[in-house]
Parts: structure tokens; sequence; C-alpha cells
């Protein structure tokens, strides 16, 4: 089967081949295709030039990312992004792309969703590069900022306790708050949760983490309790363990971190985030003496390192206060008085 062939604007105009048999004129497409190829090789042809409008490409790009399993938050992000660069400036130079990300220095964004940012333009560009879609690539010269190790806002037992207690709190609100607290789990992670999911016989639930790893997570007899319970009530033949509306979708992830801000104020507590209660999940176990390789791979993350690295206070907390009341200077010095 032959190949076919190549639609290019350098061809022979149509008019031009109208009057050769149509032998003649496939034996002229050819040669010209042939020539087009030496070029391509020699590198002579000159470089395509980019198109005016670059947003007719993003919906690839997603299914790209869908296709090399990215995360759904990933992939909004990434997307999202691309997506306002090019409302500004449909076909950006280098010189757009510094204008932008100055911008968003400007109205105060924080250096880890800077970071964000230009993770996704590299991406997003260089995917366009690839498919030659853009003769360079303009985000070549951008580099990802560092971000300084911070200690993470832990809230206490006493104000976690609350949230449990709350008046308002209902029994699907319970579900959420012991995935959240005895799991670990990030909020991306239980609202998009099967019935199936949940094996009720081993005390575990199966999750998709980032980079769509999968991995299994034990619940303790309090979670089993309350998951047999709300699952009981679900509708027979349900989807989702937490259905939205309509059911055939899961709840909004937005609208759960919603609902936890709900359940503070109603407590009395100050703001809690979804993701503060994985940190308060980390950082009692640890405390607690837990093996931090247990513990990374209960939070899903891909090295015990990146699990040191986020909780190193943790771990060196009571360490550090031994050693210093053990070895600090001021003692001796106090002795020769």
């Amino acid at each position: 089967m032959q190949e076919p062939l190549r639609t290019d604007p350098a061809l022979p105009e149509a008019s031009v081949l109208d009057g050769l048999t149509p032998t003649n004129r496939r034996l002229v497409l050819e040669l010209a295709n042939r020539l087009l190829a030496l070029q391509d090789l020699q590198g002579l042809r000159p470089a395509a030039q980019p198109p005016p409008d670059l947003r007719p490409f993003l919906e690839d790009y997603e299914l790209l990312l869908t296709l090399q399993g990215k995360a759904p938050a990933t992939r909004r992000h990434h997307t999202f992004y691309a997506n306002q660069l090019l409302t500004h400036c449909p076909s950006p130079t280098v010189a757009h792309i510094d204008a932008f990300l100055s911008a968003k220095l400007s109205a105060g964004v924080g250096p880890l969703t800077v970071r964000n940012i230009i993770f996704a333009l590299k991406s997003f560009f260089t995917y366009l590069s690839h498919k030659g879609i853009i003769p360079t690539n303009p985000t070549d010269h951008l580099q990802l900022p560092r971000i300084p190790h911070r200690e993470r806002i832990v809230p206490p037992p006493s104000n976690v306790a609350r949230l449990f207690h709350s008046p308002i709190t209902t029994i699907r609100d319970r579900v959420i708050l012991h995935l959240l607290v005895d799991c670990g789990l990030r909020i991306g992670e239980i609202h998009p949760l099967r019935p199936t999911d949940i094996d009720l016989d081993a005390s575990q639930v199966t999750v998709i983490g980032k980079g769509s790893k999968q991995r299994t997570v034990p619940f303790s007899p309090d979670t089993h309790l309350v998951l047999r319970e709300y699952i009981a009530r679900l509708p027979a033949g349900g989807r989702w363990l937490l259905p939205g509306r309509p059911p055939s979708k899961p709840l909004d992830y937005r609208y759960l971190e919603a609902r936890l801000a709900t359940l503070c104020k109603a407590a009395g507590i100050p703001h809690i985030s979804p993701h503060q209660l994985r940190h308060f999940f980390a950082t009692a176990m640890l405390n607690d003496g837990a093996n931090v390789k247990v513990v990374s791979q209960l939070l899903g993350h891909s090295h015990a390192s990146t699990t040191t690295d986020i909780y190193w206070h943790v771990r060196d907390a009571d360490h550090k206060r031994q050693e210093h009341q053990q070895h600090n200077p001021l003692q001796a010095v106090l002795r020769e008085l």
C-alpha cells in the first residue's frame, strides 16, 4: 500500500497540475515530496511560522496529559495557566511570557504558585515544540524557582475533635473526616472514590494518587463502623461513594473544601483545610513513633525522603531537645561558678 502524499504549501498548486494525466500528476507530486524530504534532511527548509492562535491545541494537549496518566488536578492546572496566558496573547513570545509572569509576581502570587505556573507553561510549550507546531520553545530560558522549606501548620487535636462533634456534622461529613484524619488521604483522592474501593472485610481503602499511582491504606475500627453505616444508606448500584448533583457525577472537591470550612465555623474553631488534616495525620503518626517509610507509603509519597523532607521538624524536635539538654554548654559554665 502506497503512503499518502504529504499536503504541503510548497507543493505545486492544483491549477498547475490540472492539465496533467493522473499518472503524470502523481509523478510530479512524488518528485516534489522527495525534494521536500531532501530539504528536511539538509535543513534547508525555512522554519514554520507559529500559528496565530495556539488555543485550539489546548484540547489535544489535555488529551496527551490524560494519556500520560497525569492526575486530574495536574491536567486542570496545566491547561488553566496555559489558557490564561493564551487569552492575553494567543501566540506568545519570550517577552510575552516574561511579562505574564511579572504580572503574577506583582499581583502577590506566592513562589510555589509561580513555580507551578512555570512548570505548566514549560510542559505546554514543550509539547507544541515537539509536535512542530512552533519553531522554538519560548520557555527554554525559564528556571523553576526553589521553594524554601517551611513548617506545615498542624491543627491541635482539640480543634480536630470539635469537627467530629459539631452540631451540623452529618454521617457523610464524618466519612470525609475519617478518611482525612484516619487515612491521611488527599481531598482529590476522596471525592472520586467508589463504594467498591472500600474493602470492609479487610478494613482498607484503595485510592488513585498523584501520577495515577494506586495504593491501599488501612483504616481503624471506628472508621470501619462509620463507612459500614454510610454505605448501607447509599442507593443500590450507585457509582460514587460521595455522589454529587447529579448523582451520576462525584461530589466536587471544591464543595468538600467549602463544607469543611462550614464545619469549622459551626464548631467555633479557626479554619482547617483538608490538607492540614493530612498533615495532622502524618505529624501524629510520626510523633507517636511510626516508621517513616511506612508513613511515606500511607501518604503516597514516591520516596521516604519526601516525607522526611516535609516533616523534618516533627522527627527532629524531640531529638534536638534531648541533645540540647544533654550537651548544651551553659550547664558546664554554671558549674564553674
